[in-house]
C-alpha cells in the first residue's frame, strides 16, 4: 500500500499526539506535526492572552514557515488534521490550501464552543468539521465522534488490595475545587493523615490519590478567590507541574475507581472517562450524558450531581461488569483516527 502524507496541527497534551502520530503511521500514513501552539513558554502565553494581536501575528508567521519547510521538502498533503487549533487563524487554513490545492482539511474539537468560540470561525475553512460533545454537535451541525482510549493501564479487577481505592488527576478549572472538596467530605475522617505523597485517607478502607496541576499563579489566586477554605485545606495536593503520563498510568493501575470532573459548559466524554472503563476500573463522574452510552452500567459507572455531591460507599466495593475486549477495541485511537478521517 502507498503511504498517503499527512499533515497534524495538535495539541501537546500528555502524550496524547504521539499515540494520535503512531496510530495514523499504523493506517499508512507519513505523518509530518506542528504543535497546535507556537510556543510553549510563559512570554507567548502572555502575549497571546493579553496582546491578542500580537499573538496572532506571531503564529501565522510561525506556521507559514513550517508549510513553507515541507514545500521545500517537496511534501505534497492529502490531508490536513487540525486538533483544537488554538492558536490556528484564517489566514493559516487559506495558505495551507493555497499550498496543496487537493488537500482535504478536517477538523477536529475537543473542547466546548462556549469555552473558546474560535472554531466556529475556523469551520467555514474545512471540508470536515467534527466535535467530541454531542450537544455542540446538534446545535451547529457538526459531526460527532467521541474521544479514545489513549493510555490504557491494566489491573486484575479480581484484586482486593490495592494501594489507592480513588484517584483524581487533573486540572483546575471552574467549580473543580469545590467539587472535590464536597466529595471528600462524604466520608467519615477526610485529610486524617497523609499516607504517602498526594495520598490522603478518607476512610479505614478507603485513600484518595489527589493531584490538582495549576498551570499559573493566576489560577492559584482565582481558587483562593473562589474558596480559601478548601484552597488552604488541600494546597500541599496543588503542583505548579502537570502528572508524568507514566506516573498517571501506573496511578489508575494501583486505582479502584477514577472520579472525573467535567467543566460545566463541556459535555463530551473526556480520554479520562474512556482510560478508566477500558482499563477495567470504576468511574465516579459529574457528566450526566454518559447515562445515554452504549456502555453505561450503573455497576461500573456513579454519576454524581455537582450541586449535590453523595457517594454510596457501597458502589466501590459491589462486583461490576468490565468492559468487553470488542467494547475496548472499539475505543482504540487508530478506530478513532480512522473514522476522523474517513
Amino acid at each position: 500500500m502507498i503511504s498517503k502524507n499527512l499533515l497534524i496541527i495538535s495539541p501537546k497534551t500528555y502524550n496524547y499526539h504521539n499515540i494520535i502520530i503512531k496510530s495514523a503511521e499504523k493506517l499508512d500514513y507519513k505523518v509530518e506535526w506542528i504543535d497546535d501552539r507556537p510556543f510553549d513558554n510563559l512570554i507567548y502565553k502572555i502575549i497571546s492572552r493579553y496582546l491578542n494581536f500580537l499573538g496572532r501575528k506571531i503564529s501565522i508567521k510561525f506556521y507559514i514557515k513550517r508549510i513553507k519547510e515541507f514545500k521545500l521538502r517537496k511534501i505534497n498533503f492529502e490531508t490536513a488534521l487540525v486538533i483544537k487549533g488554538e492558536s490556528v487563524h484564517p489566514e493559516v487554513i487559506k495558505f495551507i490550501k493555497k499550498s496543496f490545492p487537493n488537500i482535504k482539511l478536517v477538523f477536529y474539537y475537543w473542547d466546548s464552543f462556549i469555552n473558546v468560540p474560535n472554531p466556529l470561525i475556523l469551520s467555514k475553512y474545512f471540508d470536515k468539521c467534527i466535535t467530541f460533545d454531542l450537544l455542540d454537535a446538534k446545535k451547529k451541525n457538526w459531526k460527532y465522534i467521541p474521544l479514545f482510549a489513549g493510555n490504557i493501564s491494566g489491573g486484575d479487577t479480581k484484586k482486593k488490595s490495592k494501594k489507592f481505592l480513588i484517584s483524581f488527576v487533573g486540572v483546575f478549572h471552574s467549580d473543580r475545587l469545590n467539587i472535590i472538596g464536597k466529595f471528600i467530605s462524604n466520608f467519615s475522617y477526610p485529610c486524617k493523615n497523609n499516607i504517602s505523597d498526594n495520598v490522603l485517607k478518607l476512610d479505614d478502607d478507603i485513600d484518595f490519590f489527589f493531584y490538582l496541576y495549576f498551570p499559573s499563579l493566576f489560577h492559584r489566586l482565582k481558587a483562593f478567590l473562589k474558596n480559601p477554605i478548601y484552597y488552604l485545606k488541600f494546597s500541599e495536593y496543588f503542583h505548579a507541574l502537570p502528572l508524568d503520563s507514566k506516573i498517571m498510568s501506573e496511578i489508575y493501575k494501583m486505582s479502584n475507581a477514577v472520579l472525573d470532573i467535567n467543566h460545566p459548559s463541556q459535555f463530551g466524554f473526556t480520554m479520562r472517562t474512556y482510560e478508566t472503563l477500558c482499563s477495567k476500573k470504576k468511574l465516579i463522574t459529574t457528566n450526566y450524558l454518559i447515562n445515554k452510552t452504549s456502555f453505561f452500567d450503573k455497576s461500573r459507572i456513579k454519576i454524581i450531581n455537582r450541586k449535590d455531591i453523595k457517594i454510596d460507599k457501597n458502589f466501590l466495593f459491589m462486583p461490576f461488569l468490565p468492559l468487553t475486549s470488542n467494547e475496548i477495541n472499539s475505543l482504540s485511537p487508530r478506530i478513532w483516527l480512522a473514522n476522523v478521517l474517513d
